[in-house]
């Protein structure tokens, strides 16, 4: 697949000298390769193809990356393909605002007829940031956003695909104005303690595969994250590979269970009673309901899910929503059925939806999660960015399960052990 780079050069807007501004932006597929395969209840796959997305003014320059899963309708939607016709469409509906200012700009790909730089309007505002930008390079990245409003407007690009090109803006904006994303978008003030690293162990064909994966996951964090289908005596054989090992720690919670949709109320009952001699190892278990949970009619089971959350709590075990947890929107309707939600950047459309969330989370009393998709460091810094709307526990592991060789950087934090002495936490590098 191409990539594809466009650039401008723009005169200062309103300025009466001659001073000029450079703007690149660039997309590229990236073929990423798993450690090994990587199996969940949805799908199995060793290789994908996410996106990049690269945005430089005068300088300043920062770059994103999306995890795109096998397509999944209402879930995983969203292509490479997707991503670059949004960037496509970006580049000229950015042309189309900077107007008369433009003094130059070239692009590698050629003009689409099917491209309607008036469709959706131009996003208008501010680009809803807290902050108002001072400088000219600071305006033409609001600018860019007010672009990619334009594009989502009209509803034709999937989220992951708007997530990648937001979040390069963003990290662009931060980094020109020497401020944090979170206080570009007014959510200051969120979790300031240790925040734990879950690795996740995908579903393994035998015994022995099981325990390799537990071991590297082990060398990096001790806090565990298993995907599990609705068979319970996979969960008992996960249970007893970490006694094997060694890793389960009395008093301690460091296993999450990822059902990933696959579970009925009766099962996740039965779930809890065939393996309640490890159920104080267990902090979280994470989408047990179907995806249409509760977004459906003929999914509504409501009241069994209500009763399992309920059971959950007396055992000191959290219930968290991942695929039916998309945007701020969900976050009421899912209350009766979990303690949280699992905010993911691709599912979410970017940093700005994702702040919607989590104050949606924080007025209802629900707790957040910040996942990834299978993905390199770069998509883990892109999170790291805004850790502080976890309540303390991520799993922004996916550097830790694509290959080395795929990495386009490295991972701007580290796993370092925490207040209780478990290693897990992330402790941010600091730049040198």
């Amino acid at each position: 697949m191409e990539a594809v780079h466009s650039w401008w050069t723009v005169r200062g807007e309103g300025e009466a000298t001659s001073s000029e501004h450079r703007i690149d932006v660039r997309f590229s597929p990236l073929v990423i390769h798993t450690n090994r395969n990587w199996k969940t209840a949805h799908s199995a796959s060793t290789t994908r193809t996410n996106a990049t997305f690269h945005v430089a003014v005068d300088g300043t320059e920062a770059s994103s990356e999306v995890g795109l899963p096998p397509f999944k309708p209402g879930i995983y939607e969203g292509t490479a393909e997707d991503c670059r016709d949004l960037s496509i469409r970006f580049a000229y509906h950015l042309t189309f605002l900077l107007g008369t200012r433009v003094l130059a700009s070239g692009t590698t790909s050629a003009c689409r007829e099917t491209l309607n730089l008036a469709q959706g309007g131009d996003g208008g505002g501010d680009g809803g940031l807290a902050i108002e930008p001072a400088s000219e390079r600071e305006r033409i990245l609001v600018t860019a956003l007010r672009a990619l409003d334009g594009c989502a407007a009209s509803g034709r690009h999937p989220n992951a695909a708007l997530a990648l090109v937001e979040t390069a803006i963003l990290r662009c904006l931060s980094r020109a104005m020497g401020i944090p994303v979170p206080s570009l978008l007014d959510v200051c003030g969120g979790h300031q303690g240790p925040v734990r690293c879950f690795y996740t162990v995908g579903m393994a064909a035998d015994r022995n595969l099981l325990a390799e994966d537990v071991r590297y996951g082990s060398g990096n964090t001790q806090f565990l994250k298993f995907k599990l289908d609705k068979d319970a005596e996979k969960a008992l054989e996960v249970f007893s590979a970490l006694e094997a090992e060694g890793l389960l720690v009395a008093g301690r919670r460091t296993v999450a269970i990822d059902a990933n949709c696959s579970w009925d109320p009766e099962f996740a009952m039965d779930f809890l009673a065939r393996l309640q001699k490890y159920l104080p190892h267990v902090y979280m278990i994470e989408q047990p309901f179907p995806f249409e949970m509760p977004f459906s009619e003929a999914a509504k089971v409501g009241a069994g899910w209500a009763r399992f959350k309920d059971k959950c709590t007396e055992c000191g075990i959290v219930v968290y929503a991942d695929e039916s947890m998309r945007t701020s929107a969900d976050v009421a309707a899912l209350r009766p059925y979990c303690h949280g939600v699992n905010i993911k950047l691709e599912k979410a459309g970017g940093y700005r939806e994702a702040a919607r969330a989590w104050k949606a989370c924080k007025a209802s009393g629900m707790g957040v999660w910040l996942g990834c998709m299978v993905g390199t460091a770069l998509n883990c810094n892109v999170i790291v960015e805004i850790l502080g709307l976890s309540d303390g526990s991520v799993d922004l592991d996916g550097f830790l399960l694509t290959s080395p060789g795929c990495q386009p950087c490295d991972p701007s934090f580290r796993l370092a052990e925490g207040p209780d002495g478990l290693k897990g936490c992330i402790e941010l590098k600091v730049a040198e």
